[in-house]
């Protein structure tokens, strides 16, 4: 895994759904997943891997904002809410990392 990023989105929503290059990813994997990549963040900052740390947190923030705006669609379209916890924890986690960026 490189630290740098190369310019495109690794994951967007589209219509609901959390996309990245390989296709459609559940919402519930695209939690976990976010879970994990916070994890790696914070064991990359801890071991003072300033570059792994960015990288890892920028993508968990690229795939938390892709899950909020697919279940914010999903709820716009009178589907049943998506997890509703775990995606409001979520759109806590965009905010406080837009507002003090992580590295």
């Amino acid at each position: 895994m490189n630290a740098e990023r190369t310019g495109a989105l690794s994951y967007w929503p589209s219509a609901g759904a959390v996309m990245g290059r390989h296709g459609e990813l559940a919402l519930a994997s695209a939690i976990s997943f976010v879970r994990f990549l916070g994890t790696q963040a914070h064991q990359c900052r801890r071991q003072g891997d300033a570059a792994g740390a960015r990288y890892c947190a920028l993508v968990a923030l690229e795939l938390a904002q892709a899950v909020v705006a697919a279940a914010d669609w999903r709820r716009a379209a009178g589907a049943a809410p998506t997890a509703p916890a775990p995606v409001e924890a979520l759109r806590a986690f965009t905010r406080d990392l837009k507002r003090k960026p992580y590295g």
